[in-house]
């Protein structure tokens, strides 16, 4: 059985996390999602672990994102503002937006304080995701494993979740984790 596609608009992620500011992010990803040159970019998600945890997740989910000609245009100032490795570190939050809320529903995401083990809370901060983007296609998997274990350095909650992209390939890896030493999913300092 084939797949569906669903298309979504990168404009809208601002509505399914209010409590982030977007418009750079969008405007990053866009930057790079245009070196395709479309208007429009599929992504493919590896889903590591989430069949372990007994939830019903494919191992592979794929969506195109779609933006509109006033993102293009301020894609243009967004280029002047950052460097390359900001736009794909950025870049890499739009499209883990789209997919914790349209494709996980594991919003709403937070911005968590620096220094606190991971990017962003989810789920009214009972768990904790870490993001990371690259271009280097053979990047990924480490980059994967670097995020993985920065995360379950500090992961103290019942989940956590590593979403990691390439833009030069559209390929995402996007992994549950628990915290170490606990297959019940709570930390024990916590219980």
């Amino acid at each position: 059985m084939t797949q569906d596609i669903h298309s979504y608009a990168i404009e809208d992620i601002s509505q399914w996390h209010p409590n982030v500011e977007c418009e750079h992010v969008i405007s990053c990803a866009v930057a790079l999602m245009m070196e395709h040159g479309e208007n429009a970019c599929c992504f493919t998600v590896e889903c590591r672990d989430w069949k372990n945890e007994g939830l019903d997740i494919p191992d592979v989910v794929k969506f195109k994102v779609i933006w509109s000609q006033e993102t293009v245009e301020r894609v243009r100032r967004t280029l002047t503002m950052f460097h390359r490795h900001h736009l794909i570190e950025h870049g890499a939050i739009a499209i883990a937006c789209i997919a914790i809320a349209k494709i996980f529903d594991l919003r709403p995401l937070e911005v968590m304080q620096i220094g606190n083990g991971a990017d962003y809370w989810l789920k009214n901060k009972q768990e904790m995701l870490e993001v990371s983007g690259t271009e280097r296609a053979d990047e990924l998997e480490r980059r994967h494993r670097e995020k993985t274990e920065q995360l379950l350095e500090s992961l103290t909650r019942r989940y956590g979740y590593v979403f990691v992209c390439c833009f030069t390939n559209c390929r995402a890896i996007f992994s549950i984790h628990r915290p170490r030493g606990d297959r019940n999913g709570r930390n024990k300092e916590l219980s």
